[in-house]
């Protein structure tokens, strides 16, 4: 089998997209199938490597190709972003009509762009394309509060979004929200499944406690709070500070937040607003000293924002956070603050690996931290439970080797099905 990547991100990025991408390549190729990637060379904040990329290379057995859009609109506007990102599409999608014919064509979503121009594969070459729905556009526009439900542009967007759809032969989404809101664009519920997002368990391990990490920042001796990923629109900047404002009596509880996004800023405002003194702010670490650094935690945060579109479906209900994954692989228990009936606090309950609170509630959040404080007998058990729930359905060795046998299935015209972690009956 010929598996052709086209994406906007891939490594040395260690997103969440580019970290999976990696990881199905990887595997891929060493399952003995041809892998090409064509990448933009766009790279995350979230990178291993500020060096320059090679415009050619063999990566792990992966065939990887880099391009520039002829037009570079990278900004904090939103349209211009987005018009920007289309013209990368352009620039990956006939980078890979240069190649060898693929058997399957894989792209994710966001840019929902990309499976439309994508399409021109099904068209020339006769390729099966596959879409994997990563952030629901446009209704990421309508949560981020950017446009109304009821305006032209949103019409629009819908309107692109429904033609992606059906583009893609596959559609596969990371949670059950997800899916119904697919299903509910007109998209047939036979193409559309759950593909969930996957973990490294061999590389996120449990370490102990204390380790060099730890150590560095004088945090053996305190309950240690942590929040390590993007800080972006979707966590809630200023919660965190907040929470740790209300907590600030308690000398022995101490917040970490490590990593960058578009709202460090806010964050830092917030926390000098209210002179917040319990907080360590950290840039993003090494992806090596990962283990260590949220093994130093005795608690792992995950924060999402509260539901504010009329999606019956919602946008932060559907939302499964990698890191609530990456976390829980750690074996620490987890506090996640998100709706109750959000598909990522159902993960958290289906595995019992922590509590839930509200979201974007200081006062809950205050509240659930001190529980957890005060229970400390149960974190441990709580964590292990994390753990062996992301093993058993999460872990990136097993849901790649499902994947193989997805692609397997659209090449053969057989019906094949990802496991779903929702369902009871999963073994």
């Amino acid at each position: 089998m010929h598996l052709l990547i086209l994406t906007h991100v891939f490594y040395p990025d260690f997103s969440g997209a580019a970290t999976m991408q990696y990881e199905m390549a990887k595997y891929m190729a060493s399952a003995g199938h041809k892998v090409t990637v064509v990448a933009s060379y766009t790279q995350h904040h979230m990178s291993v490597s500020n060096k320059p990329l090679p415009a050619e290379e063999i990566l792990d057995g992966i065939r990887v190709l880099r391009v520039r859009s002829l037009i570079n609109l990278d900004s904090d506007r939103f349209f211009q972003r987005a018009l920007g990102s289309f013209f990368k599409d352009i620039a990956v999608v006939f980078k890979g009509l240069q190649c060898e014919r693929a058997d399957v064509v894989f792209v994710m979503s966001p840019p929902i762009t990309l499976p439309i121009v994508a399409s021109l594969f099904k068209l020339f070459r006769k390729s099966v394309l596959a879409l994997n729905v990563q952030d629901i556009f446009p209704e990421l526009v309508v949560a981020m509060g950017i446009l109304n439900r009821d305006s032209l542009a949103i019409h629009f967007g819908e309107a692109v979004e429904k033609l992606a759809y059906a583009c893609a032969d596959y559609i596969g989404v990371h949670s059950p929200k997800n899916r119904l809101h697919v299903i509910s664009c007109g998209v047939p519920q036979e193409k559309v499944n759950v593909l969930p997002l996957w973990v490294d368990t061999d590389l996120v391990q449990p370490r102990p406690r204390r380790n060099p990490f730890s150590e560095k920042y004088g945090l053996d001796e305190k309950f240690v709070v942590l929040y390590a990923g993007t800080i972006g629109f979707a966590m809630g900047a200023q919660t965190i500070p907040q929470t740790a404002s209300l907590l600030a009596a308690e000398k022995n509880i101490q917040f970490v937040v490590i990593g960058d996004g578009s709202k460090l800023e806010l964050m830092n405002e917030e926390i000098t607003r209210l002179g917040v003194k319990n907080i360590i702010r950290l840039p993003l670490q090494p992806r090596e000293d990962l283990p260590d650094v949220l093994s130093s935690a005795d608690v792992l945060l995950v924060t999402l924002r509260k539901e504010i579109t009329d999606n019956p479906n919602g946008y932060f209900r559907a939302v499964v956070p990698h890191k609530l994954l990456t976390n829980m692989a750690s074996a620490r228990p987890i506090l996640i603050a998100a709706e109750e009936t959000s598909d990522a606090s159902e993960i958290v309950r289906l595995a019992q690996c922590g509590k839930i609170a509200l979201p974007e509630d200081s006062a809950s959040l205050a509240k659930t931290i001190m529980e957890m404080y005060e229970n400390h007998g149960r974190l441990k058990s709580w964590g292990d439970n994390g753990r062996e729930f992301v093993s058993r359905h999460f872990a990136s060795k097993t849901q790649v080797e499902r994947l193989e046998k997805l692609f397997s299935s659209l090449c053969g015209d057989k019906n094949y099905k990802m496991n779903n972690p929702w369902k009871e009956d999963n073994s």
